[in-house]
């Protein structure tokens, strides 16, 4: 899961790749975006440090980045060799 303190949102990646993003941590079931890109289990997600941007890494060795106005997939990182365990913004 992921917080994102510019609007909100919190994204959670599932155990099947989906990324869930819910409209707030008061509106947990407000689900306002679906992704499916990931083939394999979601394990490490971050907010940009402006949270124009998420970033979602995957144990099918790629890394997605989404950006945050509708949660539009931007770019794909695939040229890891292991599952992806964990991401952070500079």
């Amino acid at each position: 899961m992921a917080y994102s303190p510019t609007n909100g949102h919190i994204a959670v990646g599932h155990n099947d790749g989906t990324l869930s993003v819910r409209a707030g941590i008061d509106q947990l079931d407000n689900v306002i975006a679906t992704n499916n890109n990931s083939k394999e289990w979601i394990e490490a997600i971050q907010y940009s440090p402006d949270g124009s941007m998420l970033a979602v890494g995957s144990h099918d060795n790629n890394i997605y980045v989404y950006e945050t106005g509708n949660y539009g997939l931007v770019g794909k990182c695939s040229k890891h060799n292991s599952f992806i365990v964990s991401v952070d913004w500079s």
